[in-house]
């Protein structure tokens, strides 16, 4: 479900909760959160369930493979399960998969995409028991802090790609060149013919 160009990953459905980390607390959610285009913190974020309450609570989000996204606004970074990962990546939400505006995340202190410095993107921990495991890492000046998933991970399977293109090229390099040859070939057994027709036309055979 959700963009076609950056589908919703997890398992729709499940029964019971989970115990997302909101400011260092617990707060109860369904066991399939971010499974689906859903409104998910409405009424369960501590900050939805005050008289006034911020715009993205009623917006719509799910969990995405941040490799297989090609959207415009990049998947950011979960906050609620520092832990959790998917295919040994981070987890990472968007409401662009949901045709959401993401406000959500302009809110966050501690999403990647808000540290204006390298020393503040790396600082920030992706495990909370162990500093040395960072979820953030630094882009340089223009591109600046985002999930390391999307600067390291997803970079290198396309490096990856592109530096397997030379056997793609070296199949079409031999594909042309037994054409080539094949067509070289075909040439000069329809000229032999030729020509000996010419001459047992002409009673030299």
């Amino acid at each position: 479900m959700g963009n076609a160009k950056c589908k919703c990953i997890g398992i729709a459905g499940l029964s019971g909760d989970l115990r997302a980390n909101i400011s260092n607390q617990q707060f109860r959610f369904p066991a399939d959160l971010g499974s689906s285009c859903q409104s998910w913190d409405d009424g369960r974020h501590p900050d939805c369930q005050k008289a006034e309450q911020p715009g993205w609570c009623h917006r719509q989000w799910c969990y995405v493979d941040p490799c297989t996204c090609n959207i415009e606004e990049l998947p950011k970074v979960s906050t609620y399960f520092p832990r959790a990962n998917y295919r040994k990546k981070a987890l990472y939400y968007s409401y662009e998969a949901c045709h959401s505006f993401d406000t959500f995340t302009y809110d966050s202190h501690s999403a990647c995409v808000n540290q204006e410095t390298e020393a503040k993107c790396l600082a920030l921990g992706g495990d909370p028991d162990d500093p040395k495991i960072r979820k953030c890492a630094w882009g340089g000046a223009e591109i600046k802090c985002l999930g390391k998933e999307l600067l390291h991970v997803c970079q290198v399977s396309d490096e990856t790609l592109s530096d397997w293109s030379w056997l793609f090229n070296r199949e079409s390099s031999d594909d042309a060149r037994t054409s080539k040859i094949a067509f070289a070939v075909t040439t000069t057994v329809y000229s032999f013919l030729a020509m000996l027709f010419v001459c047992v036309a002409r009673g030299l055979i």
